[in-house]
């Protein structure tokens, strides 16, 4: 247990003071290479401005640096400007193009409808001037004198008395009824001598001659169908405006032009019905109506304005009542009429019947006013 060999090593053993000055330790690469070459304490440093600030200003590229201001923020300003602008000018264009494609497709429209219209008119007179020209072809040629008193035998002036003013080879210059200048051929005269001739062989034959009622009736006939055709709510709903002046009859008057205040469908009935302000002659103080849209007889161009804001009953009357004089009295209305919206043009009816009516209409009525009797 007392053995000295485990004391005199331990403390005096001088291998622990040897290498501490002069053993080749300290000199040995191991300890110093790490730390002059490693780049792991620097890369972070050279390498911070990715990712992390602060970093001076001039530093970076200008598209990173602070807000833009002067000249570059101006040049952005007006690029995005003419950008704006550019969108704006095409959009307008467009919009143009649709607009102008609108107005043809309308022109287009009207044009096909008056060129239906005028088609009508003719098939309506194709009876009569295929007849005429029958008539014509089948006549002797005559021959007829300067100052002579002839007749006409067709077309517009038909037997109206002519006085032959010149003769021009095939052009033939009368005077008809001793007003009107007409150049025609000789086919289309006949001798006065002639139609008198005719009358003494057949004194019992005479010429039957249209009786007026009858044409006024079938006038009438024609109106009233062509009126049902305009009153249809999805042809006149559009211009059932407040304002407008729409000529009313109830079913024992006729109360004449009056001043649309509101139209509505009911939602329990389906029924179109028209509230109107009117001034019949047996009103002249003037009264509102509320009446069926089938008591609508005609639809006038002309739009009053009314105040939107109710008034009092009476006030209000009072206001329509001198409103709706006013338009009755303008001049132009006076001589001319209340004008009414063209069922063609203006409210563009599409139905084919409208053309055909109306060039029936506008023929019978110039057959009735040659009777010397009013449409």
């Amino acid at each position: 247990a007392k053995v000295p060999l485990a004391k005199v090593p331990l403390a005096k053993v001088p291998l622990a003071k040897a290498p501490v000055g002069a053993a080749p330790v300290a000199k040995l690469p191991l300890a110093k290479a790490p730390l002059a070459k490693v780049p792991l304490a620097k890369a972070p440093l050279a390498k911070a401005p990715l990712g992390k600030a602060p970093v001076p200003v001039g530093a970076l590229p200008p598209s990173a640096a602070a807000p833009v201001t002067g000249q570059a923020a101006a040049a952005i300003a007006a690029r995005a400007a003419a950008a704006k602008a550019a969108t704006a000018k095409e959009a307008a264009a467009k919009a143009a193009a649709a607009q102008a494609f609108a107005a043809k497709a309308v022109a287009a429209k009207e044009v096909a409808a008056k060129a239906a219209a005028a088609a009508a008119a003719a098939k309506v007179s194709a009876v009569a001037k295929a007849a005429a020209a029958a008539a014509q072809a089948a006549a002797p040629v005559e021959t007829f004198e300067v100052g002579e008193a002839v007749e006409m035998r067709s077309g517009e002036f038909e037997g109206c008395a002519t006085q032959i003013l010149s003769i021009d080879e095939g052009d033939i210059t009368v005077l008809i009824n001793g007003a009107d200048v007409v150049v025609c051929s000789a086919p289309e005269l006949q001798k006065a001598a002639a139609v008198a001739a005719v009358a003494a062989v057949s004194p019992g034959v005479e010429e039957v001659a249209e009786d007026p009622e009858t044409m006024r009736a079938d006038l009438a006939a024609k109106r009233e169908e062509l009126r049902q055709i305009m009153i249809r709510p999805d042809n006149v709903a559009p211009f059932l405006n407040r304002g407008r002046l729409v000529y009313m009859k109830d079913a024992a008057s006729d109360l004449g032009w009056g001043i649309l205040v509101s139209a509505a469908k009911s939602v329990h009935t389906q029924q179109w019905a028209v509230k109107v302000f009117v001034a019949p002659d047996d009103k002249p103080a003037g009264q509102m109506r509320s009446l069926h849209l089938s008591r609508l007889q005609k639809i006038s161009k002309v739009r009053t304005t009314l105040p939107e804001v109710a008034a009092e009953a009476q006030e209000s009357n009072a206001l329509l009542l001198t409103t709706l004089n006013k338009v009755k009295a303008h001049k132009k209305f006076i001589a001319e009429g209340i004008p009414e919206l063209d069922l063609v043009v203006e409210m563009k009816l599409k139905d084919e019947a409208v053309g055909t009516l109306i060039a029936a209409i506008a023929e019978l009525g110039g057959r009735l006013a040659a009777t010397g009797r009013s449409a």
